[in-house]
Order: structure tokens, then C-alpha cells, then sequence
């Protein structure tokens, strides 16, 4: 009994010793699977660590096909589209469409352009200035309107200035200017301004002649013919020669010669005398003289703020002696007007016979009167240039 329970424990204490030799074999065996040198000794995706295989971390994904498919060069990349917009000039896009940094876009059509006109309120006879501008156009054209100002029609640049001189016949209004540019995309929005034309105004309106006199066409009694409207007719030129000219004027009559000077200078000088006309039945009445740009202009107080002299109004006795009249150095210097003139303005030598004060009697409701016989039909003076200097 004894001897076979020995047995048996022997026999339970070998198959115990065979089981643990066979998992030592395991493990020495892997032990050996394992050890390395290089990551080539290692199974994909192992990286060799000190002799030993590991896992290098990164899975199948980070390196399977949709990392580097197709997508991410395929040909949405640089598509046909791409190819086709590249350019270097606009002849090489569709039609309606611009190069633009390299690029085949949508054009577009010019913005509304710049349009100015002055001044914007005038009167006939003025001119106005017209100037413009577009950005991106080739060609800009102003059209015509049934309410446009006159001269401005048809082609123009796609920048520019432009004068027009309006007539002096143009109905006062309001008128219209319109401008639109072009390219080759299109049409700009119209820009469109206006300019109005005013009544004239006229610079006379408060200087007017007697109410009860008209303007002499002749007031020569020796030479037949003779404009009395011009100064330069009547006295042979402007300041005219020494000859005696015979001056007269019918009742209820004023003359208002014109003259328009190139100019004047300072130290130039020129004596109206006037004496009664020899060897003729003609009365000489009191004259009144004065240099304005109004004819039959009388308005001491205007003519003074005008001329800047009050000598440029002569009446009473010293004005039955002539009319003397110069450059700016006679100012009231020896009862001579001292005219500072512009060159090329009209001015006027206006005379009349009368016997009222201007300085009380309003210029308008001046009256006629020549000597003692206001049935005389005409009253006179001969008047000759005289100390002609310096013009």
C-alpha cells in the first residue's frame, strides 16, 4: 500500500516537471522570434527597439490608400476650367469677359462718368465751360435732347474740356447737358447737368435817358450824314483831330456818341471846347456833358461811383466852356474827368441841353430847354479838340 502511493506521487511529480519544460520552450522560443537588429528583422508596422520588435504606433489607416488617392491630385486640381481662364491678354477670354490677373472674368461696362458745366447760371451771349471725364471707356457721346443747350451734340473723348459760346438770341431757360461712355461691355449710366440761362440784366436799367427826350442819329449841321451815335464819326477818330466840328440837336433831343478805346494811358488828355457856332442862325442853349457806359446817362451820383470822379458830369456855366477829359492822373485835377478805362469797353460822351440842376433834378425827368425860344428848331455850339496829348 504503502509502496504504491509512492508510486504515484512520483509518477504526478514527472508529468508536473514536463508541463513546465514545455512553456519554458514557448518562451525561449518568442524570446528568440523577437530579438532584432534593424527594423527589417521586424514585422510590418514593428520598429526595432533596443533588440527587441515593437509596435511603431501608427495604424493601417494613416497610410491606406485614401491618404494619397486620387483626390488629392486629381484633376479637379488644375481642370480643364482652370486651363481654359488662363490669360495674358483679353483677346485670349470669351467674349464679354476681361483678363485679370491672369484670370478670365466678367467685364464690366464704364461707371457714370464726371460731367461739370460753369458757370450754371448765365445770361445769353456768355459762354460756358463743359469739362468730363470716364474711367475704363474707349468713346463717350453726348446726346441731343429735345430741352439740351445748344452746341453740345455727338462724339466726344473719353476725357475733355469744351467752350461753348451761346447766342444772344437764346430764350432764357433752364437747359440740359447728358453724357454717356462706352466699352466694350456696355453702356455707362447717363450723367447729366443743367445750366440757366437768366434774363439779361441790364446794367442801365437805373440810369436811364430824360423819359421825354430820344437819342439823336445826327447832330451834324455842317457835314451831312455824319452818325451821331459814334464819337469816332462825328470827331474824325478817337480823340479825334483839331478840325471844328458844328454841333447841334434838335428840341427834346440828347446824343450819346460811343467809343471804345484800345486804351487810355494815365498822362493822356483831351479839351471839348465848345463856343457858340459862328455865322449860323443857331441858338446855344446850357449844356450838361458826361462820359458813361450808359447812353443818355446823366445819374451824377452812378456816373461818379462808376467813373471815380466827379468831374465826369459837367453842367451849369463852366460846362457852356466844353467837356475836357484824360488819363487816371486827372482825377479832379483842373476840372478834367480822369478816366480809368477799360480797354476794349464801350463808353459813351452824352450831351444835352437843359436848364435843370442834376444834383436835384432825378436824370430821368431832365427837360429841353435851349435859349430863350423853345420853338428854335435846333441849338447848337461848334466844338474842337483841342490839347490833344499822350493818347
Amino acid at each position: 500500500m504503502r509502496n504504491a502511493v509512492l508510486t504515484l506521487l512520483a509518477m504526478f511529480l514527472l508529468v508536473l516537471s514536463g508541463c513546465g519544460d514545455d512553456g519554458g520552450a514557448e518562451e525561449n522560443q518568442r524570446q528568440q522570434t523577437e530579438d532584432c537588429e534593424v527594423d527589417l528583422d521586424c514585422e510590418e508596422h514593428e520598429t526595432c527597439d533596443e533588440g527587441q520588435c515593437v509596435d511603431d504606433g501608427r495604424d493601417d489607416d494613416a497610410n491606406d490608400d485614401d491618404a494619397n488617392d486620387d483626390d488629392a491630385n486629381d484633376d479637379d486640381a488644375n481642370d480643364d476650367d482652370t486651363d481654359a481662364d488662363d490669360c495674358t491678354g483679353d483677346s485670349d477670354c470669351e467674349e464679354h469677359e476681361t483678363c485679370d490677373e491672369g484670370q478670365c472674368v466678367d467685364g464690366n461696362a464704364p461707371p457714370t462718368p464726371s460731367l461739370t458745366v460753369s458757370p450754371d447760371v448765365i445770361v445769353p451771349g456768355e459762354s460756358v465751360l463743359v469739362e468730363w471725364a470716364s474711367e475704363d471707356a474707349t468713346e463717350c457721346h453726348a446726346p441731343a435732347t429735345e430741352d439740351g443747350l445748344p452746341g453740345w451734340s455727338g462724339s466726344k473723348t473719353p476725357t475733355g474740356s469744351e467752350e461753348i459760346s451761346l447766342a444772344s438770341d437764346l430764350a432764357p431757360g433752364e437747359y440740359g447737358l447728358q453724357l454717356v461712355c462706352s466699352n466694350q461691355f456696355g453702356d455707362s449710366p447717363h450723367a447729366e447737368v443743367h445750366v440757366v440761362l437768366s434774363e439779361p440784366v441790364d446794367p442801365c436799367a437805373d440810369r436811364q435817358p430824360p423819359q421825354e427826350m430820344t437819342r439823336a442819329s445826327h447832330c451834324s449841321v455842317s457835314v451831312t450824314g455824319v452818325d451821331c451815335h459814334s464819337y469816332e464819326e462825328f470827331f474824325g477818330g478817337f480823340p479825334g483831330t483839331t478840325s471844328i466840328r458844328h454841333f447841334t440837336l434838335s428840341p427834346d433831343h440828347y446824343a450819346a456818341m460811343a467809343f471804345t478805346p484800345e486804351e487810355i494811358p494815365p498822362s493822356a488828355r483831351l479839351d471839348l471846347n465848345s463856343t457858340p457856332i459862328q455865322g449860323w442862325d443857331i441858338p446855344h442853349g446850357q449844356l450838361l456833358w458826361s462820359i458813361s457806359t450808359c447812353p443818355g446817362d446823366f445819374n451824377i451820383t452812378a456816373i461818379e461811383e462808376e467813373m471815380g470822379d466827379d468831374a465826369c458830369v459837367v453842367h451849369g456855366p463852366n460846362a457852356m466852356f466844353g467837356f475836357r477829359f484824360g488819363g487816371s492822373d486827372f482825377v479832379s485835377a483842373s476840372n478834367r474827368c480822369g478816366l480809368a478805362l477799360e480797354p476794349g469797353t464801350t463808353y459813351y460822351l452824352n450831351i444835352v441841353y437843359t436848364n435843370d440842376d442834376p444834383l436835384t433834378t432825378p436824370s430821368t425827368e431832365l427837360s429841353w430847354a435851349c435859349g430863350v425860344a423853345p420853338s428854335y428848331e435846333s441849338c447848337g455850339h461848334q466844338i474842337q479838340p483841342t490839347s490833344i496829348a499822350d493818347w
